[in-house]
Protein backbone atom coordinates (compact mmCIF):
# COMPACT_ATOMS: atom_id res chain seq x y z
CA UNK A 1 0.00 0.00 0.00
CA UNK A 2 2.93 2.40 0.92
CA UNK A 3 4.42 1.86 -2.52
CA UNK A 4 0.96 1.93 -4.46
CA UNK A 5 0.79 5.73 -2.47
CA UNK A 6 4.30 6.25 -3.40
CA UNK A 7 4.05 5.39 -6.83
CA UNK A 8 0.15 7.79 -6.81
CA UNK A 9 2.15 10.69 -5.20
CA UNK A 10 5.00 10.35 -7.74
CA UNK A 11 2.31 9.89 -10.73
CA UNK A 12 0.51 13.52 -9.30
CA UNK A 13 3.70 15.15 -9.10
CA UNK A 14 4.61 14.12 -12.48
CA UNK A 15 1.01 15.57 -13.80
CA UNK A 16 1.26 18.51 -12.20
CA UNK A 17 4.40 19.39 -13.63
CA UNK A 18 3.18 18.36 -17.12
CA UNK A 19 0.67 20.49 -16.65
CA UNK A 20 2.20 23.72 -15.62
CA UNK A 21 4.67 22.84 -18.83
CA UNK A 22 2.83 21.90 -21.67
CA UNK A 23 0.58 23.95 -23.71
CA UNK A 24 -2.54 22.62 -24.98
CA UNK A 25 -3.73 22.75 -28.22
CA UNK A 26 -6.91 21.29 -29.50
CA UNK A 27 -6.82 18.78 -31.89
CA UNK A 28 -10.07 17.58 -33.54
CA UNK A 29 -10.59 13.91 -34.24
CA UNK A 30 -12.00 13.76 -37.87
CA UNK A 31 -13.99 10.24 -37.86
CA UNK A 32 -16.20 11.02 -40.75
CA UNK A 33 -14.01 8.84 -42.97
CA UNK A 34 -13.47 5.63 -40.34
CA UNK A 35 -17.60 6.25 -40.40
CA UNK A 36 -17.97 6.51 -44.05
CA UNK A 37 -15.93 2.98 -44.36
CA UNK A 38 -18.40 1.56 -41.79
CA UNK A 39 -21.22 2.76 -43.82
CA UNK A 40 -19.45 1.62 -46.56
CA UNK A 41 -18.85 -1.72 -45.46
CA UNK A 42 -22.71 -2.00 -43.97
CA UNK A 43 -24.36 -1.07 -47.58
CA UNK A 44 -22.53 -3.80 -49.24
CA UNK A 45 -23.30 -6.43 -46.47
CA UNK A 46 -27.07 -5.20 -46.94
CA UNK A 47 -26.10 -5.55 -50.52
CA UNK A 48 -24.87 -8.45 -50.61
CA UNK A 49 -27.41 -10.38 -48.34
CA UNK A 50 -30.42 -8.57 -50.64
CA UNK A 51 -28.38 -10.14 -53.36
CA UNK A 52 -28.24 -13.62 -51.89
CA UNK A 53 -32.12 -13.31 -50.88
CA UNK A 54 -32.85 -12.07 -54.58
CA UNK A 55 -30.95 -15.33 -55.96
CA UNK A 56 -32.21 -17.79 -53.49
CA UNK A 57 -35.76 -16.08 -54.21
CA UNK A 58 -35.06 -17.02 -57.58
CA UNK A 59 -33.56 -20.71 -57.23
CA UNK A 60 -36.78 -21.33 -55.53
CA UNK A 61 -39.08 -20.42 -57.54
CA UNK A 62 -37.55 -21.99 -60.29
CA UNK A 63 -37.26 -25.29 -58.51
CA UNK A 64 -41.05 -24.18 -57.45
CA UNK A 65 -41.71 -24.61 -61.10
CA UNK A 66 -39.92 -27.46 -61.77
CA UNK A 67 -41.40 -29.48 -59.10
CA UNK A 68 -44.76 -28.20 -60.22
CA UNK A 69 -44.12 -29.32 -63.52
CA UNK A 70 -42.47 -32.58 -63.11
CA UNK A 71 -45.47 -33.24 -60.35
CA UNK A 72 -48.30 -32.39 -63.03
CA UNK A 73 -46.20 -34.53 -65.36
CA UNK A 74 -46.43 -37.29 -63.55
CA UNK A 75 -49.80 -36.81 -61.52
CA UNK A 76 -51.70 -37.90 -64.62
CA UNK A 77 -50.51 -41.31 -64.23
CA UNK A 78 -50.72 -42.02 -60.72
CA UNK A 79 -54.30 -43.92 -59.94
CA UNK A 80 -54.93 -43.12 -56.40
CA UNK A 81 -56.53 -39.96 -56.02
CA UNK A 82 -56.36 -39.82 -52.25
CA UNK A 83 -52.64 -39.15 -52.43
CA UNK A 84 -52.91 -36.79 -55.20
CA UNK A 85 -55.33 -34.95 -53.17
CA UNK A 86 -52.68 -34.69 -50.35
CA UNK A 87 -49.71 -33.75 -52.12
CA UNK A 88 -51.67 -31.01 -54.25
CA UNK A 89 -53.25 -30.00 -50.17
CA UNK A 90 -49.84 -29.99 -49.22
CA UNK A 91 -47.68 -28.09 -52.37
CA UNK A 92 -50.71 -25.37 -51.59
CA UNK A 93 -49.40 -25.37 -47.88
CA UNK A 94 -46.37 -24.25 -48.84
CA UNK A 95 -47.02 -22.54 -51.99
CA UNK A 96 -48.74 -19.79 -49.46
CA UNK A 97 -45.91 -20.51 -46.62
CA UNK A 98 -43.13 -19.43 -49.23
CA UNK A 99 -45.46 -16.65 -50.52
CA UNK A 100 -45.77 -15.27 -46.87
CA UNK A 101 -41.63 -15.61 -46.75
CA UNK A 102 -40.69 -13.99 -49.59
CA UNK A 103 -43.55 -11.03 -48.08
CA UNK A 104 -41.38 -11.09 -45.48
CA UNK A 105 -38.00 -11.05 -46.85
CA UNK A 106 -39.22 -8.26 -49.29
CA UNK A 107 -40.13 -6.25 -45.96
CA UNK A 108 -37.15 -6.94 -44.96
CA UNK A 109 -35.15 -5.72 -47.94
CA UNK A 110 -36.93 -2.53 -47.84
CA UNK A 111 -36.33 -1.83 -43.98
CA UNK A 112 -32.49 -2.55 -44.42
CA UNK A 113 -32.76 0.10 -47.59
CA UNK A 114 -34.32 2.69 -45.12
CA UNK A 115 -31.77 1.67 -42.65
CA UNK A 116 -29.30 2.38 -45.53
CA UNK A 117 -30.54 5.93 -46.90
CA UNK A 118 -30.91 7.09 -42.91
CA UNK A 119 -27.07 6.25 -42.48
CA UNK A 120 -25.98 8.10 -45.20
CA UNK A 121 -28.12 11.19 -44.16
CA UNK A 122 -26.91 10.72 -40.70
CA UNK A 123 -23.21 10.65 -41.85
CA UNK A 124 -23.47 13.26 -44.56
CA UNK A 125 -25.18 15.38 -41.58
CA UNK A 126 -22.18 14.40 -39.13
CA UNK A 127 -19.74 15.33 -42.18
CA UNK A 128 -21.46 18.96 -42.75
CA UNK A 129 -21.02 19.86 -38.83
CA UNK A 130 -17.91 18.51 -38.46
CA UNK A 131 -16.37 20.47 -41.86
CA UNK A 132 -18.14 23.48 -40.53
CA UNK A 133 -16.84 23.29 -36.93
CA UNK A 134 -13.31 22.75 -38.16
CA UNK A 135 -13.50 25.58 -40.68
CA UNK A 136 -15.41 27.90 -38.76
CA UNK A 137 -14.77 27.65 -34.88
CA UNK A 138 -11.12 26.02 -34.52
CA UNK A 139 -8.60 29.08 -34.18
CA UNK A 140 -4.90 28.93 -34.94
CA UNK A 141 -2.92 27.78 -31.41
CA UNK A 142 0.58 27.50 -30.95
CA UNK A 143 1.61 24.16 -31.32
CA UNK A 144 4.48 22.55 -29.04
CA UNK A 145 6.88 19.38 -29.39
CA UNK A 146 5.04 17.14 -26.17
CA UNK A 147 1.83 15.31 -27.26
CA UNK A 148 -1.75 15.65 -25.55
CA UNK A 149 -1.25 12.73 -23.87
CA UNK A 150 0.22 9.58 -23.98
CA UNK A 151 -1.80 7.21 -25.90
CA UNK A 152 -2.16 3.57 -23.85
CA UNK A 153 -0.70 0.70 -25.87
CA UNK A 154 -3.14 -2.14 -25.52
CA UNK A 155 -3.54 -5.61 -27.23
CA UNK A 156 -6.15 -6.52 -29.63
CA UNK A 157 -9.64 -5.23 -27.44
CA UNK A 158 -13.37 -5.21 -28.50
CA UNK A 159 -14.57 -2.06 -29.21
CA UNK A 160 -16.19 -0.61 -25.29
CA UNK A 161 -12.67 -0.72 -24.53
CA UNK A 162 -11.17 1.46 -27.13
CA UNK A 163 -14.34 4.18 -26.45
CA UNK A 164 -12.92 4.06 -22.46
CA UNK A 165 -9.78 4.82 -23.48
CA UNK A 166 -10.93 7.35 -26.16
CA UNK A 167 -13.37 8.66 -23.26
CA UNK A 168 -10.23 8.74 -20.92
CA UNK A 169 -8.61 10.50 -23.42
CA UNK A 170 -10.55 12.99 -23.87
CA UNK A 171 -11.42 13.68 -19.90
CA UNK A 172 -7.51 13.98 -19.56
CA UNK A 173 -7.51 16.64 -22.24
CA UNK A 174 -10.26 18.70 -20.89
CA UNK A 175 -9.09 18.51 -17.73
CA UNK A 176 -5.66 19.99 -19.22
CA UNK A 177 -7.78 22.17 -20.65
CA UNK A 178 -9.50 23.94 -17.50
CA UNK A 179 -6.35 25.23 -15.94
CA UNK A 180 -6.63 28.43 -15.90
CA UNK A 181 -2.72 28.67 -14.65
CA UNK A 182 -1.39 27.72 -17.91
CA UNK A 183 0.11 29.80 -20.57
CA UNK A 184 -2.23 29.52 -23.22
CA UNK A 185 -2.30 32.77 -25.20
CA UNK A 186 -5.93 33.96 -26.75
CA UNK A 187 -8.07 31.19 -24.66
CA UNK A 188 -11.63 33.20 -25.20
CA UNK A 189 -15.19 32.15 -25.31
CA UNK A 190 -15.48 30.84 -28.55
CA UNK A 191 -12.72 27.82 -27.04
CA UNK A 192 -15.07 26.92 -24.55
CA UNK A 193 -18.25 27.20 -27.20
CA UNK A 194 -16.16 24.91 -29.44
CA UNK A 195 -14.79 22.18 -26.66
CA UNK A 196 -18.39 22.32 -25.63
CA UNK A 197 -19.22 21.51 -29.83
CA UNK A 198 -16.70 19.25 -29.74
CA UNK A 199 -17.45 17.21 -27.10
CA UNK A 200 -21.58 16.87 -27.78
CA UNK A 201 -20.55 15.99 -31.70
CA UNK A 202 -18.37 13.46 -29.95
CA UNK A 203 -21.10 12.17 -27.71
CA UNK A 204 -23.32 12.29 -30.55
CA UNK A 205 -21.03 10.12 -32.04
CA UNK A 206 -20.72 7.33 -29.64
CA UNK A 207 -24.34 7.28 -29.28
CA UNK A 208 -24.57 6.92 -33.30
CA UNK A 209 -21.86 4.47 -33.05
CA UNK A 210 -23.70 2.57 -30.39
CA UNK A 211 -27.15 2.82 -32.30
CA UNK A 212 -25.04 1.66 -35.28
CA UNK A 213 -23.73 -1.67 -33.23
CA UNK A 214 -27.12 -2.54 -31.97
CA UNK A 215 -28.73 -1.87 -35.61
CA UNK A 216 -25.86 -4.16 -36.60
CA UNK A 217 -25.94 -6.88 -33.97
CA UNK A 218 -29.95 -6.90 -34.63
CA UNK A 219 -29.97 -7.01 -38.46
CA UNK A 220 -27.21 -9.74 -38.27
CA UNK A 221 -29.74 -11.81 -35.73
CA UNK A 222 -33.09 -10.95 -38.61
CA UNK A 223 -30.33 -11.94 -41.32
CA UNK A 224 -30.30 -15.65 -39.47
CA UNK A 225 -34.17 -15.99 -38.45
CA UNK A 226 -34.75 -15.34 -42.43
CA UNK A 227 -31.50 -18.12 -43.30
CA UNK A 228 -33.13 -20.59 -41.00
CA UNK A 229 -36.40 -19.90 -42.61
CA UNK A 230 -34.95 -19.94 -46.13
CA UNK A 231 -33.27 -23.31 -45.08
CA UNK A 232 -36.50 -24.48 -43.58
CA UNK A 233 -37.73 -23.40 -46.79
CA UNK A 234 -35.49 -25.11 -48.65
CA UNK A 235 -35.93 -28.54 -46.52
CA UNK A 236 -39.78 -28.03 -46.90
CA UNK A 237 -39.22 -28.17 -51.00
CA UNK A 238 -37.24 -30.83 -50.94
CA UNK A 239 -39.35 -32.85 -48.64
CA UNK A 240 -42.45 -32.05 -51.11
CA UNK A 241 -40.52 -33.57 -53.65
CA UNK A 242 -38.87 -36.21 -52.43
CA UNK A 243 -42.45 -37.38 -51.50
CA UNK A 244 -44.16 -36.74 -54.61
CA UNK A 245 -41.13 -38.68 -56.56
CA UNK A 246 -41.69 -41.54 -54.16
CA UNK A 247 -45.02 -42.05 -54.57
CA UNK A 248 -44.67 -42.22 -58.45
CA UNK A 249 -41.21 -43.80 -58.92
CA UNK A 250 -42.86 -47.68 -58.41
CA UNK A 251 -45.47 -46.91 -60.94
CA UNK A 252 -43.29 -44.93 -63.67
CA UNK A 253 -40.98 -47.54 -66.15
CA UNK A 254 -37.34 -46.27 -66.42
CA UNK A 255 -37.63 -42.89 -64.20
CA UNK A 256 -36.56 -44.16 -60.82
CA UNK A 257 -33.41 -43.20 -60.09
CA UNK A 258 -34.41 -39.23 -60.91
CA UNK A 259 -34.71 -38.65 -56.80
CA UNK A 260 -31.73 -40.57 -56.15
CA UNK A 261 -29.63 -39.12 -58.05
CA UNK A 262 -31.33 -35.12 -57.28
CA UNK A 263 -30.14 -36.25 -53.96
CA UNK A 264 -27.19 -36.92 -54.70
CA UNK A 265 -26.12 -33.64 -56.53
CA UNK A 266 -27.78 -32.05 -53.72
CA UNK A 267 -25.72 -33.50 -51.22
CA UNK A 268 -22.79 -32.96 -53.36
CA UNK A 269 -23.00 -30.03 -53.55
CA UNK A 270 -23.95 -29.47 -50.05
CA UNK A 271 -20.30 -30.94 -49.04
CA UNK A 272 -18.10 -28.75 -52.35
CA UNK A 273 -20.05 -25.93 -50.42
CA UNK A 274 -18.28 -26.81 -46.77
CA UNK A 275 -15.57 -27.60 -48.38
CA UNK A 276 -15.27 -23.88 -49.99
CA UNK A 277 -16.21 -22.61 -46.35
CA UNK A 278 -13.25 -24.46 -44.71
CA UNK A 279 -10.82 -23.23 -47.28
CA UNK A 280 -12.36 -19.87 -46.84
CA UNK A 281 -11.64 -20.30 -43.13
CA UNK A 282 -8.08 -21.52 -43.59
CA UNK A 283 -7.67 -18.59 -45.89
CA UNK A 284 -8.93 -16.14 -43.19
CA UNK A 285 -7.00 -17.58 -40.85
CA UNK A 286 -4.04 -16.97 -42.71
CA UNK A 287 -4.27 -13.48 -43.10
CA UNK A 288 -4.95 -13.30 -39.54
CA UNK A 289 -1.88 -14.38 -38.64
CA UNK A 290 0.14 -12.34 -41.20
CA UNK A 291 -1.80 -9.11 -39.90
CA UNK A 292 -0.42 -10.09 -36.62
CA UNK A 293 3.09 -10.50 -37.58
CA UNK A 294 2.52 -7.34 -39.56
CA UNK A 295 1.08 -5.62 -36.71
CA UNK A 296 3.39 -7.57 -34.12
CA UNK A 297 6.27 -5.74 -36.50
CA UNK A 298 4.88 -2.47 -36.30
CA UNK A 299 4.84 -2.70 -32.75
CA UNK A 300 8.48 -3.67 -32.47
CA UNK A 301 9.06 -0.89 -34.58
CA UNK A 302 7.08 1.68 -33.19
CA UNK A 303 8.24 0.71 -29.29
CA UNK A 304 11.17 3.19 -29.31
CA UNK A 305 9.41 5.79 -30.24
CA UNK A 306 6.43 8.08 -29.23
CA UNK A 307 2.65 6.66 -31.33
CA UNK A 308 1.16 9.40 -33.17
CA UNK A 309 -2.76 9.54 -33.60
CA UNK A 310 -2.25 8.60 -37.18
CA UNK A 311 -0.38 5.04 -35.87
CA UNK A 312 -3.07 5.16 -33.25
CA UNK A 313 -5.97 5.61 -36.06
CA UNK A 314 -4.01 2.47 -38.42
CA UNK A 315 -3.90 0.28 -35.17
CA UNK A 316 -7.61 0.33 -34.59
CA UNK A 317 -7.87 -0.63 -38.15
CA UNK A 318 -6.36 -3.10 -37.55
CA UNK A 319 -7.72 -4.21 -34.81
CA UNK A 320 -10.78 -3.38 -36.30
CA UNK A 321 -10.45 -5.44 -39.81
CA UNK A 322 -8.97 -8.12 -37.22
CA UNK A 323 -12.55 -8.19 -35.14
CA UNK A 324 -14.13 -8.57 -38.10
CA UNK A 325 -11.95 -11.28 -39.65
CA UNK A 326 -12.38 -13.20 -36.18
CA UNK A 327 -16.22 -12.81 -36.60
CA UNK A 328 -16.51 -13.94 -40.00
CA UNK A 329 -13.99 -17.07 -39.05
CA UNK A 330 -17.03 -17.60 -36.41
CA UNK A 331 -19.24 -16.94 -38.36
CA UNK A 332 -18.26 -19.19 -41.32
CA UNK A 333 -17.17 -22.10 -38.77
CA UNK A 334 -20.75 -22.20 -37.20
CA UNK A 335 -22.26 -22.28 -41.04
CA UNK A 336 -19.67 -24.86 -41.92
CA UNK A 337 -21.06 -27.10 -38.51
CA UNK A 338 -25.03 -26.25 -39.44
CA UNK A 339 -23.77 -27.38 -42.87
CA UNK A 340 -22.34 -30.97 -41.82
CA UNK A 341 -25.42 -31.27 -39.19
CA UNK A 342 -28.07 -30.33 -41.95
CA UNK A 343 -25.89 -33.25 -44.04
CA UNK A 344 -25.91 -35.42 -41.34
CA UNK A 345 -30.11 -35.36 -40.38
CA UNK A 346 -30.32 -35.27 -44.40
CA UNK A 347 -28.58 -39.02 -44.71
CA UNK A 348 -30.19 -39.69 -41.71
CA UNK A 349 -33.71 -39.45 -43.18
CA UNK A 350 -32.69 -40.72 -46.04
CA UNK A 351 -31.91 -43.42 -44.46
CA UNK A 352 -34.87 -43.49 -42.54
CA UNK A 353 -36.95 -43.38 -45.85
CA UNK A 354 -34.98 -46.29 -47.72
CA UNK A 355 -36.22 -48.34 -44.76
CA UNK A 356 -39.63 -47.13 -44.55
CA UNK A 357 -39.96 -47.84 -49.00
CA UNK A 358 -38.19 -51.00 -48.57
CA UNK A 359 -41.09 -52.20 -45.76
CA UNK A 360 -43.40 -50.70 -47.81
CA UNK A 361 -42.22 -52.78 -50.42
CA UNK A 362 -42.40 -55.90 -48.97
CA UNK A 363 -45.83 -55.60 -47.31
CA UNK A 364 -47.31 -54.76 -51.41
CA UNK A 365 -45.62 -57.69 -52.71
CA UNK A 366 -46.76 -59.97 -49.58
CA UNK A 367 -50.48 -58.49 -49.97
CA UNK A 368 -49.62 -59.65 -53.85
CA UNK A 369 -48.95 -62.84 -52.91
CA UNK A 370 -52.08 -62.96 -50.80
CA UNK A 371 -54.52 -61.73 -53.82
CA UNK A 372 -52.90 -63.85 -55.78
CA UNK A 373 -53.24 -67.49 -53.68
CA UNK A 374 -56.95 -65.84 -53.05
CA UNK A 375 -57.09 -65.94 -56.34
CA UNK A 376 -56.06 -69.35 -57.36
CA UNK A 377 -57.99 -70.77 -54.42
CA UNK A 378 -61.33 -69.13 -56.35
CA UNK A 379 -60.68 -70.24 -59.28
CA UNK A 380 -59.98 -73.66 -58.04
CA UNK A 381 -63.64 -72.96 -56.46
CA UNK A 382 -65.23 -72.24 -59.65
CA UNK A 383 -63.28 -75.41 -61.41
CA UNK A 384 -64.64 -77.77 -58.54
CA UNK A 385 -68.44 -75.96 -58.90
CA UNK A 386 -68.09 -76.65 -63.08
CA UNK A 387 -67.02 -79.93 -61.97
CA UNK A 388 -69.63 -80.84 -59.75
CA UNK A 389 -71.95 -79.57 -61.77
CA UNK A 390 -70.86 -81.67 -64.66
CA UNK A 391 -70.80 -84.78 -62.48
CA UNK A 392 -74.49 -83.73 -61.45
CA UNK A 393 -75.49 -83.99 -65.01
CA UNK A 394 -73.96 -87.19 -65.11
CA UNK A 395 -75.59 -88.82 -62.46
CA UNK A 396 -78.63 -87.18 -64.13
CA UNK A 397 -78.14 -89.26 -67.32
CA UNK A 398 -77.23 -92.79 -65.22
CA UNK A 399 -80.37 -92.26 -63.12
CA UNK A 400 -82.78 -92.04 -66.51
CA UNK A 401 -80.33 -95.09 -67.68
CA UNK A 402 -81.52 -96.83 -64.38
CA UNK A 403 -85.21 -95.56 -65.20
CA UNK A 404 -84.96 -97.06 -68.42
CA UNK A 405 -83.85 -100.43 -67.59
CA UNK A 406 -86.13 -100.52 -64.54
CA UNK A 407 -88.90 -100.24 -67.43
CA UNK A 408 -87.35 -102.61 -69.59
CA UNK A 409 -87.06 -105.54 -66.33
CA UNK A 410 -90.51 -104.74 -65.54
CA UNK A 411 -91.45 -105.34 -69.19
CA UNK A 412 -89.23 -108.49 -69.17
CA UNK A 413 -91.41 -109.38 -65.64
CA UNK A 414 -94.80 -108.99 -67.47
CA UNK A 415 -93.18 -110.84 -70.60
CA UNK A 416 -92.06 -114.20 -68.25
CA UNK A 417 -95.48 -114.12 -66.03
CA UNK A 418 -97.33 -114.38 -70.12
CA UNK A 419 -94.84 -117.19 -71.26
CA UNK A 420 -95.21 -119.07 -67.61
CA UNK A 421 -99.48 -118.88 -67.89
CA UNK A 422 -98.82 -119.96 -71.40
CA UNK A 423 -96.71 -123.11 -70.53
CA UNK A 424 -99.36 -123.65 -67.61
CA UNK A 425 -102.06 -123.66 -70.21
CA UNK A 426 -100.01 -125.93 -72.62
CA UNK A 427 -99.38 -129.02 -70.21
CA UNK A 428 -103.20 -128.50 -69.38
CA UNK A 429 -103.76 -129.18 -73.11
CA UNK A 430 -100.99 -132.09 -73.48
CA UNK A 431 -102.48 -133.73 -70.73
CA UNK A 432 -106.29 -132.99 -72.34
CA UNK A 433 -104.47 -134.22 -75.60
CA UNK A 434 -103.16 -137.43 -73.85
CA UNK A 435 -106.29 -138.20 -72.31
CA UNK A 436 -107.86 -137.46 -76.13
CA UNK A 437 -105.12 -139.00 -77.49
CA UNK A 438 -107.25 -141.66 -78.43
CA UNK A 439 -109.94 -139.43 -79.34
CA UNK A 440 -107.63 -137.71 -82.13
CA UNK A 441 -105.48 -140.04 -83.49
CA UNK A 442 -106.19 -138.39 -86.89
CA UNK A 443 -104.73 -135.26 -85.83
CA UNK A 444 -101.59 -136.23 -84.31
CA UNK A 445 -99.55 -134.85 -87.16
CA UNK A 446 -101.02 -131.88 -86.77
CA UNK A 447 -100.58 -131.85 -83.06
CA UNK A 448 -97.00 -132.46 -83.44
CA UNK A 449 -96.49 -130.03 -86.04
CA UNK A 450 -98.32 -127.27 -83.75
CA UNK A 451 -95.98 -128.52 -80.83
CA UNK A 452 -93.45 -128.10 -82.90
CA UNK A 453 -93.84 -124.68 -83.75
CA UNK A 454 -95.05 -123.76 -79.87
CA UNK A 455 -91.37 -124.78 -79.18
CA UNK A 456 -89.42 -122.79 -81.90
CA UNK A 457 -91.88 -119.70 -80.61
CA UNK A 458 -90.68 -120.76 -77.13
CA UNK A 459 -87.49 -120.99 -78.39
CA UNK A 460 -87.22 -117.32 -80.00
CA UNK A 461 -88.91 -115.88 -76.98
CA UNK A 462 -86.33 -117.10 -74.66
CA UNK A 463 -83.70 -115.99 -76.75
CA UNK A 464 -84.86 -112.76 -76.65
CA UNK A 465 -84.64 -112.65 -73.58
CA UNK A 466 -81.36 -113.97 -72.58
CA UNK A 467 -80.24 -110.83 -75.46
CA UNK A 468 -82.46 -108.43 -73.54
CA UNK A 469 -80.78 -110.00 -70.17
CA UNK A 470 -77.08 -109.78 -71.49
CA UNK A 471 -77.75 -106.34 -72.28
CA UNK A 472 -79.30 -105.18 -69.16
CA UNK A 473 -76.06 -106.48 -67.84
CA UNK A 474 -74.17 -104.96 -69.98
CA UNK A 475 -75.78 -101.18 -69.17
CA UNK A 476 -75.55 -102.71 -65.61
CA UNK A 477 -71.33 -103.15 -66.13
CA UNK A 478 -71.53 -99.66 -67.72
CA UNK A 479 -73.52 -97.92 -64.65
CA UNK A 480 -70.71 -99.68 -62.83
CA UNK A 481 -68.08 -98.41 -64.64
CA UNK A 482 -69.32 -94.90 -64.18
CA UNK A 483 -70.10 -94.97 -60.57
CA UNK A 484 -66.25 -95.63 -59.84
CA UNK A 485 -65.59 -92.73 -62.62
CA UNK A 486 -67.93 -91.08 -60.28
CA UNK A 487 -66.30 -92.66 -57.21
CA UNK A 488 -62.80 -91.86 -58.14
CA UNK A 489 -63.14 -87.76 -58.87
CA UNK A 490 -65.31 -87.46 -55.55
CA UNK A 491 -62.16 -88.78 -54.12
CA UNK A 492 -59.95 -86.46 -55.76
CA UNK A 493 -62.14 -83.68 -54.66
CA UNK A 494 -62.12 -84.76 -51.67
CA UNK A 495 -58.34 -84.71 -51.67
CA UNK A 496 -58.20 -81.65 -53.23
CA UNK A 497 -60.44 -80.50 -50.31
CA UNK A 498 -58.38 -81.20 -47.60
CA UNK A 499 -55.43 -80.09 -49.54
CA UNK A 500 -57.36 -75.96 -49.95
CA UNK A 501 -58.48 -76.53 -46.17
CA UNK A 502 -55.12 -77.31 -44.48
CA UNK A 503 -53.29 -74.76 -46.87
CA UNK A 504 -56.12 -71.82 -45.78
CA UNK A 505 -55.82 -73.43 -41.79
CA UNK A 506 -52.01 -72.74 -42.51
CA UNK A 507 -52.45 -69.34 -43.54
CA UNK A 508 -55.18 -68.41 -40.61
CA UNK A 509 -57.03 -66.71 -43.41
CA UNK A 510 -60.46 -68.79 -43.79
CA UNK A 511 -62.52 -68.06 -47.24
CA UNK A 512 -66.19 -67.80 -47.46
CA UNK A 513 -66.52 -70.47 -50.32
CA UNK A 514 -64.85 -73.21 -48.47
CA UNK A 515 -68.42 -73.79 -45.94
CA UNK A 516 -70.10 -73.52 -49.80
CA UNK A 517 -67.68 -76.48 -50.92
CA UNK A 518 -68.51 -78.32 -47.85
CA UNK A 519 -72.15 -78.67 -48.27
CA UNK A 520 -71.67 -79.87 -51.89
CA UNK A 521 -69.56 -82.39 -51.33
CA UNK A 522 -71.77 -83.47 -48.67
CA UNK A 523 -74.79 -83.31 -51.08
CA UNK A 524 -72.77 -85.33 -53.68
CA UNK A 525 -72.15 -87.88 -51.40
CA UNK A 526 -75.64 -88.06 -50.41
CA UNK A 527 -76.32 -88.53 -54.06
CA UNK A 528 -73.18 -91.11 -54.72
CA UNK A 529 -75.19 -93.15 -51.95
CA UNK A 530 -78.24 -92.93 -53.25
CA UNK A 531 -76.81 -94.42 -56.62
CA UNK A 532 -75.24 -97.35 -55.37
CA UNK A 533 -78.33 -97.95 -53.42
CA UNK A 534 -80.84 -97.73 -56.42
CA UNK A 535 -77.98 -100.36 -57.77
CA UNK A 536 -77.81 -102.62 -55.20
CA UNK A 537 -81.70 -102.73 -56.02
CA UNK A 538 -81.35 -103.09 -59.55
CA UNK A 539 -78.67 -105.95 -58.73
CA UNK A 540 -81.65 -107.50 -56.57
CA UNK A 541 -83.93 -107.37 -59.07
CA UNK A 542 -81.75 -108.99 -61.89
CA UNK A 543 -81.33 -111.99 -59.76
CA UNK A 544 -84.99 -112.12 -59.27
CA UNK A 545 -85.44 -112.28 -62.77
CA UNK A 546 -82.89 -114.90 -62.88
Amino acid sequence: EESEESEEETTDSERSERRERVIVKTVVHDNSKRFEEKLQQMRETAEMANQSYKEQLAVKERALIDLRKIIEKKMGEVRIVEKIEVVKEVMRERDESIEKEIEELRREKARLDRLVRDLELSNRRLFEQSSKGSLSEIREITTQTEPVSMIREDTFGDEGDQMSRIRGDLEDHSFAESRPSVTMKGVTDEDEILRERLDKAENDLRRTIARLEFEKNSSKKEIGKLRNANKELLRACEEIKRVAMEEVRERMSGRGGETGRSVDDRLSLAREEADGLRKTIERLKKTIETMKKEYDEKKRQQSGGRVQVEQWHERKRLEETIDKQRKEIKRLVTRDEAAENELEKRNKRIFDLENIEKTRIRSVTQMETQLRTIRREKSAVTIEQVESSELRSKIRLLEEQLMSVRMELNDMRIRNSRLIAERKEEKIEKEKKKVEKEKLESHKLKEKESEKNVKSMEKKEVNELKHKLRETQKSHSETKETLSRIEKAYKELIERHTMIVTRLEKESKPVSGIALLNDKLQAKELEIRHLKSRISELEKGKERTL
